[in-house]
């Protein structure tokens, strides 16, 4: 362990915040959309207008919404937008419960599972040692 005449002060950084990326709510309407490189503008209820990124599925959405007051979500960057979530004001928000939130993640994640775990079963197979092999399974927590 070293003195404390050795330990060098800890130096203090002060941080932008506006560097920071940031989770905004809007309202507003679908001015338009790209589909070269998929992007959707919106108008928010202050006139301002926000050129965002967003999926196939999202701009299908806006079209969709096109004629509509629209809410949603966006994540700010300085150097971009991205449109996270896309919906009609008119209905309220939709917040998946546990048990569709556990169908969300391990549908996502199921391919980078299995990937990973026959690439583990490939390596130990590969090694002249024996190694227990494991079966994985999904647990659902509660």
């Amino acid at each position: 362990m070293l003195p404390i005449e050795q330990i060098s002060p800890v130096q203090e950084e002060s941080l932008d915040p506006s560097i920071l990326p940031r989770l905004v709510e809007f309202v507003g309407q679908i001015a338009s959309v790209c589909f070269d490189k998929p992007k959707i503008i919106i108008r928010d209820v202050n006139g301002e207008e926000h050129i965002c990124q967003a999926t196939r599925e999202l701009i299908d959405r806006a079209i969709d919404l096109r004629h509509e007051r629209v809410a949603g979500k966006m994540l700010i960057r300085p150097d971009m937008k991205r449109l996270l979530i896309l919906r009609d004001a008119s209905q309220p928000e939709s917040i998946p419960n546990q048990t569709e939130r556990d169908r969300h993640l391990f549908e996502k994640w199921d391919g980078t599972l299995r990937n990973s775990q026959s690439e583990i079963v490939d390596r130990h197979l590969a090694h002249a040692h024996p190694l227990p092999l494991v079966r994985y399974r999904h647990v659902f927590l509660a």
